[in-house]
């Protein structure tokens, strides 16, 4: 018996239908085809991770909301939960694009492939606001600033934990605009319908 992951993959790899003038500049079909079957797979394991992260976020602000919500900025910010959201749907989306039929005509694949984009670049500013703002945190705790007190020791795991998830949900968002962006022409976002 198969995994459904197997499955699905068997699935994307019969269903792939690259056109020759869709393939770009210089890449042959082959080659089309080659990275055409690779997508789906980006897309299926960097939702899985985008997920991830993007939970963990939201469950860090939540932490940090209840050890923080009156303290003021930057712990009532709840700034891991908004990234963690924006992460988490970006993940979705790309999850669900990675079992769509791919060719130039499927319109639900085009709208999940723009929706990813866009809200990829959302979480890049997200992301970069979940890093500063827990910097702030891990500073003014650092330094015995009297907002840390008296769960100096809660606020300060939580904002190094979600400084460290929003270094790390950056460059997936990253990736996800430079995924559309290479892979736009394979699955028909670039191509003229003729």
């Amino acid at each position: 018996m198969t995994s459904s992951y197997e499955s699905a993959e068997k699935n994307m790899e019969m269903n792939v239908n690259v056109q020759s003038s869709c393939t770009g500049g210089g890449v042959s079909e082959e080659e089309a085809r080659l990275r055409a079957i690779k997508g789906p797979m980006y897309l299926f394991w960097g939702g899985i991770i985008q997920m991830t992260l993007g939970t963990l976020s939201f469950i860090d602000g939540i932490i940090m909301i209840i050890y923080g919500w009156d303290r003021g900025n930057p712990f009532s910010t709840a700034v891991g939960i908004w990234s963690g959201v924006n992460l988490f749907i970006v993940g979705i989306l790309g999850f669900a694009a990675s079992f769509q039929h791919f060719n130039r005509n499927n319109g639900t694949l085009k709208g999940l492939l723009i929706a990813y984009y866009v809200m990829a670049i959302g979480t890049n500013t997200t992301a970069g606001m979940n890093i500063g703002y827990n910097a702030a945190g891990v500073g003014l705790c650092a330094t015995g600033g009297k907002g840390c007190s008296p769960n100096m020791d809660a606020l300060m795991a939580c904002a190094a934990a979600g400084m460290v998830l929003g270094i790390l949900m950056f460059p997936t968002s990253i990736l996800s605009t430079v995924f559309y962006w290479r892979y736009a022409n394979f699955f028909g976002l670039g191509c003229r319908k003729r």
